[in-house]
């Protein structure tokens, strides 16, 4: 019994020292659960898992992740480089539906303020029908909203009738989009801000779920 003590401790020693150990550590196994699970749950963060413990079976290493109220099993290997995810396996919902929308309202507005920012780095500029000029773009009250100017027209011989037509074109076109539309229903709208050529107001046209529902 001894001799198996020593045995034991000295084979302990030698894998610490080799640094090879049986199983992943808390960090790396944190990283290889997050790229699995922001796969399915978008904007989930690393502070939001947490590794249970590392246990055999069937001859795999498993370790089992807690996300949110989810249980999950990971299946890892030791490769040459480091541990690798071999799949992973989830019971229960990360969050309530109410935290979710949330979650995806609060990700959507990241992801919008940074598309803003990217846009408005190449304004202002001229539209390729060499009419229409980009002026800027801001996301503000939960509207996204575009500043534009028409370079050949003034407002004082606009044609009313032409004017509505372009509005309902441009709700037709937005409200048939898979992705204005879910954007649209999460409780957002667009904005257009159109002045004439002289910098004076042309007309402003708001595109929110109303107006799609009445299309």
């Amino acid at each position: 019994m001894r001799k198996l003590q020593v045995f034991l401790i000295l084979l302990a020693a030698i894998l610490s020292l080799s640094g090879c150990s049986p199983s992943p550590g808390k960090t790396e196994a944190t990283k290889l659960a997050h790229n699995y699970i922001s796969g399915f749950v978008p904007g989930v963060q690393e502070k939001d898992i947490s590794i249970l413990k590392t246990y055999e079976k069937d001859g795999n290493t498993i370790v089992a992740v807690q996300a949110g109220g989810m249980l999950c099993d990971m299946a890892v290997i030791k490769g040459k480089d480091g541990w690798m995810g071999r799949g992973i396996s989830c019971n229960g919902k990360f969050e309530t539906p109410e935290k979710e929308a949330e979650r995806y309202r609060d990700n959507l507005i990241a992801s919008l303020n940074k598309k803003v920012e990217e846009m408005n780095k190449e304004m202002p500029s001229v539209a390729k029908d060499g009419i229409t000029r980009n002026d800027k773009a801001e996301f503000l009250n939960n509207k996204m909203r575009f500043y534009r100017t028409i370079l050949t027209v003034a407002s004082s011989t606009v044609d009313p009738q032409k004017i509505d037509e372009f509005k309902k074109s441009l709700s037709t076109e937005l409200c048939s989009k898979k992705s204005a539309l879910e954007f649209i229903n999460s409780g957002f709208a667009y904005e257009y801000i159109y002045n004439d050529k002289d910098g004076k107001p042309l007309f402003t046209h708001l595109v929110d779920k109303d107006v799609c529902g009445k299309l």
